[in-house]
């Protein structure tokens, strides 16, 4: 238990993170009118949440990042539909 616990650890810290901007960070209209900040504060923690949560699977982080930006590409091409 103990030898997960720092692996673990980012993962529960950006996702604690990413759930904090959802609830505290002001909606825009639209994709187009959000500001930097809210695009930001909202698509890193996403990202990295994403990343280290796959990393637990695969345990090579390169790949865990490439496969966690794919996913942010997929979410941010249906958004600006």
């Amino acid at each position: 238990m103990l030898k997960i616990f720092p692996k673990l650890f980012p993962v529960i810290l950006f996702a604690a993170i990413f759930i904090y901007v959802l609830f505290n960070v002001p909606y825009p209209n639209s994709l187009t009118s959000a500001t930097a900040f809210q695009l930001l504060s909202f698509f890193i923690p996403l990202f990295l949440a994403f990343t280290f949560t796959i990393n637990l699977l695969l345990k090579f982080l390169p790949s865990s990042v490439f496969i966690s930006l794919g996913f942010l590409l997929l979410l941010f091409l249906s958004l600006n539909r």
